[in-house]
């Protein structure tokens, strides 16, 4: 992998989502965040999106999230429990549908999903944004 600028802030992001993890199943023994720490460690920074859209949104709730107001376990949280309808609007994922734009769900190996935890790729399935159906839409652009 070449170190431009597009690869550091993605292992940036990837350790941030590590230490994140590790730091939530440290102080919140006998949840399931562990496996997904477990994944993240073993697949490296694989499990991580290479859309731009992907990344926006999670790095959105990853450091959008670790304010001293909001600390990591917040983001970790968010990460796990939040879905696209409850991001802002800058970054939600929208689609074109008929007249009116909708916010998309996620389709990853046949599982349609609104949830944020689905763009990470924890067992080598790669999704694509979808309507309600899991039919393939495109994103309206920024």
């Amino acid at each position: 992998m070449k170190l431009n600028e597009q690869n550091i802030k993605k292992i940036d992001l990837y350790k941030f989502l590590l230490a994140s993890l590790l730091g939530y199943v440290t102080n919140n023994v006998g949840t399931s965040v562990d496996l997904f720490y477990d994944k993240v460690l073993e697949r490296g920074a694989k499990v991580l999106p290479s859309a731009k859209k992907e990344k926006q949104i999670l790095e959105f709730v990853i450091f959008g999230l670790t304010t001293e107001d909001a600390p990591v376990k917040d983001s970790v949280t968010a990460l796990m429990s939040d879905r696209f309808t409850d991001l802002c609007d800058i970054v939600k994922p929208y689609y074109k549908a008929g007249r009116s734009k909708k916010v998309a769900f996620y389709n990853k190996g046949g599982k349609v999903s609104d949830k944020i935890l689905d763009l990470l790729d924890f067992d080598d399935q790669k999704g694509f944004w979808c309507d309600f159906n899991g039919e393939k839409v495109n994103l309206i652009s920024e």
